[in-house]
């Protein structure tokens, strides 16, 4: 009985893992398909600005689950699409605070209908009170981790 218990978990994490990909990797063909320039993980980044006005880098790597240096590529791409700036970190020199342009902002506004589409396909074929349970299961999940 413990080794299915365990070969449950092992499944479970398997499970996660293959629904991030795959759940990435289609919202960042539907992006392209609908003719956007920018990947899932951007637009995960352009969204996380638009619900914070403003954040340091550090911040935006801890609630992408990224690493700094990703996160540093990540902004200086954005940055040359002139989506993003970056302004000196008032209360840390050395830090910076990244924000969204207007036609950041825009793009994320645009986007984000690609984002629910993909999302409904996801969902597709279950009943509101199995998506929210579900919903429920995994946000638990994600703070049992924090």
């Amino acid at each position: 009985m413990l080794i299915l218990q365990h070969m449950k978990a092992i499944n479970t994490g398997r499970l996660l893992g293959m629904l991030w990909f795959r759940l990435n990797r289609r919202l960042s063909a539907n992006l392209k398909q609908a003719g956007f320039d920018i990947t899932a993980d951007q637009l995960r980044l352009l969204t996380q600005l638009a619900e914070n006005e403003s954040c340091n880098q550090l911040f935006l790597a801890k609630q992408l689950g990224r690493d700094r240096s990703a996160i540093t590529r990540m902004i200086q791409h954005l940055q040359t699409k002139a989506w993003v700036s970056r302004k000196p970190d008032k209360e840390d020199k050395r830090a910076f605070t990244v924000v969204l342009t207007m036609s950041g902002r825009q793009l994320q506004e645009n986007a984000a209908a690609i984002g629910q589409q993909t999302l409904d396909e996801l969902w597709a074929g279950f009943r509101t009170e199995e998506k929210d349970q579900c919903s429920d299961y995994l946000f638990r999940m994600a703070q049992n981790v924090r």
